[in-house]
């Protein structure tokens, strides 16, 4: 049984034992205090049956890419059960989807004040603040403080690692930006992103070899070891795992975000992502 089926329970268990309690006391009609006692425990359960219908709405609205009605229903569903941790962090990922930034950062900071053991809130946050370079948010030292939180938190995970490599890359530091991807192609040598932007950082620092490694690496890979998109920031040290986002990917690095067929990368579809993201980077530093 899953951890939040057994939080629904165990609170529907709650409400149905203090019914009870109140039955065995005496407080039913009649029963003095029972009124009071009966109301307060019939609005608690309406409050738990009401959250749980927006909830399940706000996450049918989202699947289906609704995200300004799946918005307003994770806030409705919020309004009953304020610290419910997958309503907020799925309510600030459809924020950020829908360019409400300031939203997006306010459900995750929640997130982490909530449970200070969120990997995924500080990894959201880290790539808010650095994925969105026209955001008032952009912010390279925030967005380290969130990844170094999120890998000391869960170091199965490697999205943590390979955002560290993003940020170094933005930043000019070229040979610990090569650090963290080897970091992450030890733990997941599939990760086709993290080759891609090992390659790029190598281009970058004169490697003029490193795009025909990086394309020989990509079609070494066994098309059953890699799928056709790229590895996500959500990958794990045993292979690839759902996007912690999937809603949306890196605005600065969105040419790795898109699929890719890994049999058919060539010099120059490589040449023009790495020329992309060369232009991205140096206005970003501008």
């Amino acid at each position: 049984m899953s951890r939040h089926r057994i939080h629904r329970v165990s609170r529907v268990f709650v409400v149905a034992f203090l019914t009870s309690l109140a039955g065995s006391l005496g407080c039913g009609p009649g029963g003095g205090n029972g009124t009071a006692a009966e109301e307060t425990i019939s609005a608690q359960r309406d409050s738990v049956m009401a959250f749980w219908r927006s909830y399940r709405e706000a996450t049918r609205q989202r699947l289906s890419g609704e995200y300004e009605n799946a918005l307003r229903s994770y806030g409705r569903a919020l309004t009953h059960d304020s610290t419910h941790e997958d309503a907020l962090y799925y309510m600030g990922n459809v924020a950020l989807e829908l360019g409400q930034t300031k939203v997006a950062e306010t459900s995750w900071i929640a997130l982490t004040r909530i449970n200070p053991s969120s990997s995924r809130g500080f990894l959201q946050l880290g790539t808010l603040y650095l994925c969105e370079p026209s955001s008032d948010l952009f912010d390279l030292t925030r967005a380290e403080s969130g990844f170094r939180q999120a890998v000391r938190l869960n170091r199965e995970e490697t999205g943590g690692l390979l955002r560290l490599g993003e940020l170094h890359l933005v930043s000019g530091a070229m040979d610990s930006a090569l650090t963290y991807f080897g970091d992450v192609l030890v733990s997941n040598p599939a990760s086709t992103r993290a080759l891609l932007l090992r390659g790029f950082a190598q281009w970058r620092a004169g490697d003029a070899s490193a795009v025909d490694r990086t394309i020989d690496a990509i079609h070494s890979l066994s098309a059953e070891t890699i799928p056709e998109g790229m590895s996500s920031e959500g990958d794990t040290r045993s292979g690839p795992a759902p996007l912690l986002s999937p809603e949306k990917g890196c605005q600065l690095f969105d040419p790795f975000d898109r699929q890719i067929d890994a049999k058919s990368l060539d010099r120059q579809t490589l040449h023009e992502m790495y020329s992309v993201l060369t232009d991205r980077i140096s206005a970003v530093r501008q």
